[in-house]
């Protein structure tokens, strides 16, 4: 049984006959019946399938950071599902070589100022130092928070911090665990009041 509120044009919430309603983000939406597809699956429709298996688990890993990222990203679209649709962007090659190319990737997505001599260097085998110049630009703030990720894809791990060093401070180390591996690194800022974010910066590969 469903139930409308606001008078008989109110919403719907609940299953009317053959139609579902519920609020999306606060968005009345109605749902007809699941119908079990009988038609073949086109090679076309297989290899956009394909695609977005590779593009969920790519960012699967790094769901803390695209969450922050993304966020707000339009009045309805937001978060993960904003990430992987940015990152049909970054595909490289056909078939079995279909690949994501990360310096093409974004995990952060806003209108923020970034510093622009973002400089990453490697003090040990262990630590990565990421340093800026913290002259503030266009809409930037000196408590901004640093977004900064390292990405071993291959062995999905994710290391870093979503809110970090503030802008202020003109740098940030972040500590690796002791595997070895490639690390792709990217950074970001996030305003303090969390309102808004910076695109994100892709740093490079580091290897342990």
């Amino acid at each position: 049984m469903a139930t409308y509120k606001n008078g008989i044009l109110g919403p719907i919430e609940g299953k009317a006959g053959p139609v579902h309603g519920s609020l999306w983000k606060g968005i009345p939406v109605l749902k007809g019946p699941y119908k079990k597809r009988t038609k073949k699956v086109s090679i076309k429709e297989a290899h956009n399938r394909f695609k977005f298996t590779i593009a969920q688990r790519w960012l699967q890993p790094v769901t803390e950071f695209v969450k922050e990222g993304f966020k707000d990203y339009t009045d309805t679209f937001e978060g993960f599902n904003a990430a992987k649709s940015l990152i049909y962007h970054a595909f490289e090659g056909e078939g079995e070589n279909l690949r994501i190319n990360p310096a093409y990737v974004l995990i952060s997505h806003g209108k923020l100022t970034l510093p622009e001599d973002m400089e990453l260097i490697q003090p040990n085998d262990r630590e990565l130092k990421l340093t800026w110049n913290t002259k503030l630009a266009e809409n930037a703030n000196h408590q901004d928070q640093l977004m900064l990720l390292a990405y071993n894809v291959e062995e999905r791990r994710a290391y870093g911090t979503v809110y970090g060093d503030f802008r202020k401070t003109g740098e940030s180390t972040l500590r690796l665990p002791k595997s070895k591996g490639n690390y792709q690194v990217y950074a970001a800022f996030v305003s303090q009041d969390r309102k808004s974010r910076s695109n994100s910066r892709y740093l490079g590969v580091i290897t342990l």
